[in-house]
């Protein structure tokens, strides 16, 4: 049975968010920021390195919770890392 994951509604969202803002670097800014939102409140902590805000997003979790961002649709590598940099540098600018 696979465990209860509080931030998944935040993922699917970011998942749909980027799908449709695919090539608009100010939609996709939009969509990182708001998971990135989404994310806090559900943690209620402050500071996203010991949250592990980037990784719960872009890196391996496990084969029945594939990250966000790898699961939108056409992804190509180049757009995971652009979208893992953008989420890495926003997060550290809202601490």
């Amino acid at each position: 049975m696979p465990m209860f994951d509080p931030y998944r509604s935040v993922a699917d969202a970011l998942v749909e968010a980027l799908s449709a803002a695919r090539g608009d670097a100010a939609e996709e800014e939009a969509a990182l920021r708001a998971a990135i939102e989404g994310y806090r409140e559900i943690a209620e902590e402050a500071d996203s390195g010991e949250l592990g805000l980037a990784e719960y997003f872009a890196e391996e979790r496990t084969a029945e919770s594939a990250p966000a961002l790898k699961r939108v649709p056409g992804a190509s590598e180049e757009d995971l890392f652009r979208w893992r940099e953008l989420l890495t540098d926003l997060a550290d600018d809202e601490d």
